[in-house]
């Protein structure tokens, strides 16, 4: 399992219309796509802030970096963040 991180560079660019600061509520899967049965990325710690760049109903897509600092996007479940 890969361990994710914020991406400290993200390209997001914060606009309040559709960027919000979220954070894990618990250690959280990130996935390949807005579906628990996707490829899962890697993991986010508790705790982890991010920026969001796209938004379904149950999904956030997030912006992290992997452990030798890849950026990869990926979808984390709304029940695992809450708004910062």
């Amino acid at each position: 399992m890969v361990l994710l991180k914020p991406a400290a560079n993200s390209t997001a660019i914060a606009d309040s219309s559709s960027t919000y600061e979220w954070v894990t509520t618990e250690n959280t899967n990130a996935y390949k796509k807005p579906n628990v049965k996707s490829d899962i990325l890697g993991e986010l710690p508790v705790g982890s802030q991010l920026h969001a760049i796209d938004e379904t109903n149950y999904f956030i897509k997030v912006e992290s970096a992997d452990e030798t600092g890849n950026l990869i996007k990926g979808y984390v479940r709304k029940s695992s963040l809450k708004r910062e």
